[in-house]
């Protein structure tokens, strides 16, 4: 058992210098991702709605990637995913509350992202026939982070789309 207990220390001391190469890799990369959404939040007097995608399809595909320095290695991805689906303008009686509360002129979309820099670039949103920039922070409470764009949110069926460029680990 002596000789076993005086590995132990080399032992605790790699490890250690394991998760180290480990959490850089995740600095430079990006931490696990966890999308939320897209949600469509409408502004009301008093908090906010929220309504999700009638359809929602997405489509992705995973690139897997082994990060290594010196002898320890972490395991990455590069993932594209393309989001798209419908959503339609919500009665008030659907949401139940008095119509003249909802403040349609401030709507937004909203996706959030647990790890932002993973995304990279800028992305768009296309809503009906229009794009639209989505701007940094998701706005929803408790998941800040993410991207948010506003839009004007017209009758009928809305469709939507975004490509979400993400690494990961």
């Amino acid at each position: 058992l002596i000789p076993l207990a005086l590995l132990m220390s080399v032992v605790d001391e790699r490890a250690a210098l394991r998760d180290g190469v480990v959490s850089e890799t995740e600095q430079a990369w990006g931490r696990a991702q966890t999308v939320i959404g897209p949600m469509l939040v409408l502004p009301l007097d008093q908090g906010y709605a929220y309504a999700f995608p009638d359809q929602l399809r997405v489509n992705g595909e995973i690139l897997p990637q082994q990060r290594s320095r010196g002898i320890y290695a972490a395991v990455v991805y590069s993932a594209r995913l393309t989001v798209a689906g419908t959503f339609h303008r919500p009665s008030a009686s659907e949401l139940g509350i008095p119509p003249e509360t909802i403040h349609w002129d401030r709507a937004y979309v909203a996706v959030a992202v647990s790890d932002l820099r993973g995304t990279g670039t800028q992305v768009s949103l296309r809503w009906g026939a229009d794009a639209h920039t989505m701007l940094p922070g998701s706005l929803v409470t408790p998941w800040t982070s993410g991207l948010h764009a506003p839009v004007p949110v017209m009758e009928g069926p809305i469709p939507f789309s975004l490509d979400l460029p993400m690494h990961g680990s």
